[in-house]
C-alpha cells in the first residue's frame, strides 16, 4: 500500500444517520488533538496552584494536597465508569455533554468559596476529563487502519502538549490574574470546543446489534483484559513507562528549587516546553506503527527511556543534561504510548472505548504510583534514589518486551509470503521476530537444524481434511511419523517443553452413548463406532508422542492441547472444516439442519492455551481439552448466526434435515455417509483442566460462531 502521506485527510468516509459522507480531514484530526489538549490540561492546572489556592481558601497543607490526589481519583474513576460508553452511544452526543459537564465542573471550581465545593468541583473535573480518551477511541473508529496509527499519533500528540503545558500555561495566568482565571479561561474554551465539535463531528455510533446494559458494559471490559493478552502486556507497558514518566515530573521540581539554581515556579513550569519534544514522537509512532513497525518501535523507545536516565541523573550539575534526559524520556514514554494505544484498538474496534479507558486505568496506576514513589524517595536519599527509580522502572519495561522470537517451518520456501500474510491477517502487527526453516513431516531432513536454538516448540500440523480419505494411512502415516519426528529433533536440540496440538477426537470417539461428560482422562476406542480415519490418526500420533517421552524423551517435557471444533476468524481465503460449515449456512447452501452436534472453542484461544501451556510448569505431562462450553447443536450454531449477525446470515436455513434423508443419502453421497454415524449423538465435553490449572479463560460458544460468520462477511467469501 503506497504511503502518500494523506490517508488523515480525505480517505476515511463514514456514514451518519442522514446517510451524508462524513470526511476525516487533517484539520479534523487536529481539532481531536486540540480538544484532547485542552481537556487532559485540567488534571494538572492545579500542580502549581497549590499554594495561592490554599492560601484563598484557608487550606491546610494536607488539605491542599488532596487537591491533586481527589482529580486524578475521579480521572480513575471515569476511564473505568464513563469511558466504555463510547462504544454504546452516539460518541458525538457523548463528547458534546461531557465537554458542557466539565464547563459545569470548571465554573464551580473557579467561584469555589470553601474547602468542600472546590474538591467536589475538582473532582468532577477530573471525572470529566476522561472525555480525552472518549475523542481518541473516536478518532480512531473514524482512521482507516492502514492510517490509524497516524491519526492516534497525531490526537496524542495534542495530548502531549496538553500535559506539559498546563503546568507553566496555569502558573503565568495565575501570576497575571490569579489561579481562578485559569479555569474560568478553560471553561471558556471548553464551551467553545463542545459548540465547535457538535457542528462538525458525525453521529458515529458503533454499537452491537444487542446493546449490552451499563452493568454487563463495565463487566465486558475487565473480561477483554481476560482474554486479550497483547491487552495485559500493553497495558503493563502503560503502567511502566508512565511510572517512569511520572517518577520525573512529580519531582523534578525539587532539586531545580534549591541549590544551585533556586529557580521560580515559573522558571520550572517552563521545563515543559522542552518536554513538548515528545509531541514529535507520538506523529513518528503512528506512521512507523502503519508500517507494521510496532515491536522495534516499542524497543528502540524503550531502550531510550532506559538511557534518559543517565544525563537525569547529572541534574544538579548540568541544567544541559537535564534537558537532553527530559527530550529522550517524552520521546521514548509518547512513542511506547501511541503504539500500545493504536494495537490494542486494533484488537476489537468495536470496543475501542472500553479497550483504550482500561488502558489508561494502568496508566493512571502508573501515573500516581511513580510520583509517590518519587516524592517519598526524595526525602530519604535525594535525587540520585529517585533516578535509580526511574531506571529501575525503564529497564524492567525493556525486559519486559524481551519476548519470544518464532520460527515456523514451511515445506517449500513459496510459503514465506502467504504465513506471513496469516500472521499478519490474525491481528500481528510486527512480524520481524518470525523466521522460516524448511522441513518436511513424511522427511527427517531439516527438522534438527529447525529446532536447534529453540526452548519451545509447538507441533501444530495435521488439519481436520475436508473428505476423510479411502485409505487411512494417508493421515496414520504423517500424523503419527511426522510426529515422533519433531519431537526427536527437539530432543536432539535440547529443547525444554513440546506443545502437541492433539485433538478432542483422541479422546471422546468409539465410546457407547452414556451421557457423560468426557476428560483428559479419557482416550477413544479406534475400534468403536464413529472412529474415522482421521481420529484414528489423531489418536495415534498422541500416543506415540507420549511414547517416546517415555521411553526415549529423556528431559524432554510434552504438553498436548486437546481441541474440540474449532471456530474463529478466518485468516484467509482457505477456510477449515468448521468455517467451511458456517460458509454453506450462510450461503443457504445447506438444504437444512441436521441432527448433528460440535463442542465449539475459538482459534484464538485455542492459540493462548498453547502459550499456556508452553511456559506453565504445571502443564508438564498434562493433557487439556480446549472448549468454550459443553456440546452445541448445529441448531443452536444457525440460531447464533441468525440472531447476531441480522441480514448478513439471512439464508441461514431454519427447517430441520429429516434423519432419514440423511441416511438415504448418504448410500450416494460420502459426506453425508460420515454424517449418518453422528446423527443424535451428543459427545459432552468437560473442559474445567485448563481453566482451573491454567488461567485460561475462552469466549463464549457464541461469541466464536459470530466471529467466524463475520470474518466471512468481511472477506467477502460469502456468495451473493
Amino acid at each position: 500500500m503506497p504511503d502518500n502521506g494523506e490517508s488523515v485527510t480525505a480517505q476515511t468516509r463514514v456514514r451518519n444517520e442522514g446517510d451524508s459522507a462524513f470526511v476525516l480531514s487533517r484539520g479534523i484530526v487536529v481539532l481531536f488533538a486540540v480538544a484532547c489538549g485542552a481537556a487532559v490540561a485540567n488534571v494538572y492546572f492545579s500542580q502549581p496552584l497549590l499554594v495561592p489556592l490554599g492560601h484563598d481558601l484557608g487550606m491546610s497543607p494536607a488539605l491542599v494536597g488532596g487537591v491533586v490526589t481527589l482529580t486524578h481519583v475521579g480521572y480513575g474513576l471515569g476511564l473505568f465508569f464513563l469511558v466504555p460508553l463510547g462504544d454504546v452511544a452516539d460518541r458525538r452526543r457523548l463528547v458534546v455533554a461531557q465537554l458542557l459537564l466539565l464547563v459545569v465542573a470548571l465554573a464551580v471550581v473557579a467561584t469555589a468559596r470553601t474547602a468542600a465545593v472546590l474538591l467536589v468541583g475538582m473532582t468532577a473535573t477530573g471525572l470529566l476529563a476522561v472525555v480525552t480518551q472518549t475523542l481518541v477511541a473516536f478518532a480512531a473508529s473514524l482512521a482507516p487502519p492502514a492510517g490509524r496509527g497516524r491519526v492516534v499519533g497525531l490526537v496524542t500528540s495534542g495530548v502531549v502538549v496538553g500535559i506539559l503545558l498546563a503546568r507553566t500555561a496555569s502558573g503565568l495566568m495565575a501570576d497575571l490574574a490569579g489561579w481562578r482565571s485559569v479555569y474560568l479561561a478553560s471553561a471558556s474554551l471548553t464551551a467553545l470546543l463542545a459548540l465547535v465539535l457538535c457542528r462538525v463531528l458525525p453521529q458515529h455510533r458503533d454499537a452491537p446489534p444487542t446493546t449490552p446494559r451499563y452493568g454487563q458494559l463495565l463487566r465486558s471490559t475487565i473480561i477483554l483484559f481476560a482474554r486479550e493478552r497483547l491487552l495485559r502486556l500493553r497495558a503493563l507497558f502503560g503502567l511502566l513507562v508512565f511510572a517512569a514518566f511520572s517518577t520525573l515530573w512529580s519531582s523534578v521540581a525539587l532539586p531545580l528549587s534549591e541549590a544551585p539554581y533556586f529557580l521560580s515556579h515559573s522558571a520550572i513550569g517552563a521545563l515543559g516546553l522542552i518536554g513538548v519534544a515528545g509531541a514529535l514522537a507520538a506523529t513518528v509512532a503512528g506512521r512507523l506503527n502503519d508500517r507494521g513497525l510496532s515491536r522495534p518501535t516499542t524497543g528502540i523507545a524503550l531502550t531510550l527511556l532506559a538511557a534518559s536516565w543517565l544525563p537525569l541523573a547529572f541534574t544538579r550539575s548540568s541544567l544541559w543534561a537535564l534537558f537532553v534526559g527530559v527530550i529522550l524520556l517524552d520521546l521514548a514514554v509518547q512513542a511506547v504510548h501511541v503504539t500500545n494505544q493504536t494495537l490494542i484498538y486494533a484488537l476489537h474496534p468495536d470496543a475501542g472505548s472500553r479497550l483504550i479507558g482500561g488502558y489508561m486505568v494502568f496508566y493512571s496506576i502508573g501515573s500516581a504510583t511513580g510520583a509517590i514513589a518519587a516524592t517519598s524517595l526524595y526525602a530519604v536519599a535525594g535525587w540520585g534514589a529517585v533516578c535509580t527509580l526511574g531506571a529501575a522502572l525503564s529497564c524492567l519495561a525493556q525486559l519486559l518486551h524481551c519476548g519470544y522470537r518464532v520460527r515456523t517451518t514451511v515445506r517449500s520456501t513459496g510459503k514465506h509470503a502467504v504465513v506471513t500474510d496469516s500472521v499478519r491477517a490474525a491481528g500481528a502487527r510486527q512480524v520481524e521476530g518470525l523466521s522460516f526453516a524448511v522441513a518436511d513431516l513424511t522427511r527427517d531432513d531439516g527438522w534438527t537444524e529447525a529446532a536447534t536454538g529453540c526452548e519451545y516448540v509447538l507441533h501444530v500440523a495435521s488439519p481436520f481434511p475436508a473428505q476423510q480419505p479411502k485409505d487411512e494411512n494417508e493421515l496414520n502415516g504423517p500424523a503419527r511419523e511426522g510426529t515422533v519426528r519433531v519431537l526427536r529433533a527437539a530432543h536432539a536440540a535440547g529443547v525444554k517443553r513440546v506443545v502437541l496440538t492433539s485433538s478432542f477426537g483422541a479422546i471422546g470417539y468409539g465410546h457407547p452413548a452414556s451421557g457423560r461428560a468426557f476428560t483428559e482422562e479419557d482416550w477413544s476406542h479406534l475400534s468403536g463406532p464413529g472412529v474415522t480415519p482421521y481420529v484414528k490418526s489423531k489418536t495415534l500420533a498422541e500416543r506415540a508422542a507420549w511414547d517416546f517421552v517415555k521411553e526415549e524423551g529423556s528431559g524432554l517435557e510434552l504438553a498436548v492441547v486437546n481441541p474440540v471444533g474449532i471456530f474463529g476468524p478466518a485468516l484467509g481465503s482457505h477456510l477449515s472444516g468448521s468455517l467451511r460449515l458456517i460458509q454453506a449456512m450462510m450461503n443457504g447452501t445447506m438444504p437444512g439442519i441436521p441432527d448433528l452436534s460440535t463442542a465449539v472453542v475459538d482459534g484464538r484461544d485455542v492459540a493462548d492455551l498453547h502459550l499456556r501451556a508452553m511456559t506453565a510448569p504445571e502443564a508438564a505431562g498434562k493433557r487439556f481439552i480446549a472448549a468454550a462450553g459443553d456440546t452445541a447443536p448445529f441448531a443452536h450454531i444457525a440460531a447464533t448466526l441468525r440472531e447476531r449477525l441480522g441480514e448478513g446470515a439471512s439464508r441461514v436455513p431454519r427447517r430441520r434435515l429429516p434423519s432419514l434423508l440423511v441416511r438415504v443419502g448418504g448410500l450416494v453421497v460420502p459426506a453425508m455417509r460420515e454424517m449418518s454415524g453422528n446423527l443424535g449423538l451428543v459427545r459432552h465435553v468437560a473442559a474445567t483442566r485448563a481453566r482451573t490449572e491454567l488461567g485460561w479463560r475462552p469466549r463464549s460458544t457464541e461469541d466464536a460462531i459470530t466471529a467466524s460468520g463475520q470474518s466471512l462477511i468481511d472477506l467477502g467469501l460469502l456468495t451473493r
